[in-house]
């Protein structure tokens, strides 16, 4: 998502020191328990979800981007649900340069 914007993207330019950050986003009638945040085909975690501390957005801070990030590499997050079902976001292409 391109906060300054507010709108959602499909590429992301970032340059080395820009934040990581990926949200996750989910209705206010569901109930998240996890999400994995996967880049690049990896899988970065198994994150609990509390809705209490993060309501409905759960912002992944993975730190600034720094050379072992530099390339375009999909992005995308995948939420379980207490009910057993699983989401797969839409991909996001992060493309990281010097």
């Amino acid at each position: 998502m391109d906060g300054r914007k507010g709108r959602l993207r499909a590429e992301r330019d970032l340059k080395i020191g820009d934040e990581l950050k990926v949200i996750g986003t989910v209705p206010g009638w569901t109930s998240p328990i996890a999400l994995h945040l996967v880049f690049g085909g990896h899988v970065d975690g198994d994150l609990a979800w509390d809705l209490n501390a993060t309501k409905c957005n759960y912002v992944i801070d993975s730190g600034p981007a720094d050379t072992t990030d530099i390339g375009s590499r999909p992005v995308y997050v995948v939420v379980a649900f207490a009910d057993g079902s699983i989401v797969k976001s839409n991909d996001v292409t992060m493309k990281v340069t010097n």
